[in-house]
């Protein structure tokens, strides 16, 4: 994750190690496509073309960077590496965009870990951060970049469900930080990583939990590390799945399925967590495609991923610039 990492330590730079996050993400990778890559180091895989981007004469450019999720972190680094004149600015009160939600999370703190250490690396390197700031035509329009980079990142799927607006229907990212409020039986709809992960989550809290797939399997969007490990991690705390089943409507009493079979049944529950999946927002470049000279989207705000390709994205397409 960090080759420099003996380096760092040796000048007391230990703030700066970007830590593995034992997401084995490495590993499938490799497994599956014969490729190196990693979640936190989007240079890992590419060295060779990333250190001739890197050599390439440089014109300083006044550079805007919207959103500070793991994408727009990950682009200001590396144009304020570049040379470029960079600002980030971020709509909320902290940086993290779509991970803030890992500091809830044992499993999943090494996310969290990774946003303080971007921040940290913005903040010496001298990248000024407007948190509390909405982007705005006028905004762009007084800054006047030559490149604007938004990363809006992604919204949460709403199925078209009767009962989906019950007060008893929280998103993944909502629940988080809110587990008092679950109860203790929660159905999951969907059985991708992310509502697999939540599931696991809320199993380790002590509560009973079952996750509704559409598909033959839970998990099909993970590699294979990663998939058997929640998959084991669910199945030591009795979270109990059901597959080629379909959420139909969601009442007082549950989430009402009709399973393979085509029967109709209830699953009771104090709550219903709705993983079924994302979709990009790109309502902000819409309104901003024309309001520098360079625009472009970044991250989940182009295209819904891991934090890999996020990161990844910001910093190609940083290097671009």
């Amino acid at each position: 994750a960090d080759p420099y990492l003996p380096l760092k330590m040796r000048q007391g730079r230990e703030k700066e190690i970007v830590k593995c996050l034992r997401c084995n993400g490495c590993f499938g990778e490799s497994v599956e496509t014969g490729m190196n890559s990693c979640a936190v180091n989007p240079v890992i895989g590419n060295e060779y073309n990333d250190w001739i981007a890197r050599t390439q004469p440089t014109t300083p450019k006044k550079v805007m960077v919207v959103g500070g999720g793991p994408a727009g972190m990950q682009a200001a680094l590396t144009a304020k590496e570049r040379g470029h004149e960079v600002e980030l600015y971020e709509a909320t009160g902290s940086l993290g965009g779509a991970l803030k939600f890992a500091r809830h999370v044992d499993f999943k703190y090494g996310l969290y870990d990774y946003v303080q250490v971007q921040e940290y690396k913005l903040r010496k390197a001298g990248v000024p951060i407007h948190l509390n700031t909405p982007v705005t035509r006028e905004l762009v329009e007084q800054k006047a970049p030559d490149v604007l980079l938004i990363g809006a990142g992604a919204n949460p799927i709403i199925p078209r469900l009767p009962g989906i607006d019950s007060a008893k229907v929280f998103t993944a990212g909502d629940s988080y930080g809110q587990e008092e409020k679950l109860g203790d039986t929660v159905v999951v709809l969907g059985g991708g990583m992310v509502g697999c992960e939540t599931a696991a989550h809320l199993a380790r809290l002590g509560k009973k939990v079952t996750v509704v797939e559409m598909r033959d399997a839970v998990a099909k969007d993970a590699d294979c590390f990663g998939g058997t490990a929640i998959l084991v991690d669910m199945r030591k705390n009795n979270v109990q799945f059901m597959c080629d089943t379909v959420g139909k409507e969601i009442t007082a009493q549950g989430l009402v399925v009709t399973t393979k079979d085509g029967k109709e049944q209830t699953l009771p529950c104090d709550s219903v967590i709705n993983a079924v999946g994302y979709k990009s927002d790109d309502s902000l470049f819409l309104q901003l495609f024309d309001a520098a000279p360079v625009v472009q989207m970044i991250g989940d705000c182009r295209k819904p991923g891991k934090v890999k390709n996020a990161s990844s994205d910001g910093h190609y397409v940083a290097l671009d610039i």
